[in-house]
């Protein structure tokens, strides 16, 4: 038996049953409960440089599912917003042999940290890596006004 239709990242409790005939009743017999879930996404963010006011991304995925359209960022400034909460989106390149996609954000504010996420979305849904990443703790450089080749901060 195949069920099918089932979301990404989603818990699942399956009970089996079997119907029998005997002397023209029909019962039926349940066995026990099972929980599964289905694979959940598995996206990163490999690499980021800057060049002025622009910042190059590229992410990974590190368990592709079918059904994805999109590979994408997202992010803010505000140090307090959550990714799914991020106003600011990207659609990345198309995903390539080795999983991995890129975007480039343009028009950042020198001198500013930027908060960032990624995301794939299957069908209408956004489904968001759980991990946010910031400069301080990520290695994700603060736009400099004044950057050198290869400069990160």
């Amino acid at each position: 038996m195949t069920i099918s239709g089932l979301e990404v990242s989603t818990g699942y409790q399956i009970k089996g049953y079997i119907k029998i005939e005997m002397d023209g009743q029909i019962y039926t017999s349940y066995g026990g409960l099972w929980g599964v879930g289905t694979n959940g996404l598995d996206l990163d963010i490999r690499e980021i440089s800057t060049n002025g006011t622009e910042m190059v991304l590229t992410g990974h995925d590190y368990a592709p599912v079918e059904g994805i359209t999109e590979y994408g960022f997202c992010w803010t400034t505000d140090e307090t917003v959550a990714v799914p909460d991020m106003k600011n989106f990207i659609k990345a390149s198309a995903i390539d042999e080795n999983n991995n996609f890129k975007a480039t954000i343009t028009g950042l504010t020198p001198n500013t940290k930027y908060y960032v996420g990624v995301y794939a979305k299957i069908g209408d849904k956004i489904y968001y890596d759980d991990g946010r990443w910031d400069p301080t703790t990520k290695g994700i450089p603060t736009i400099d006004s004044n950057p050198s080749p290869g400069k990160k901060d």
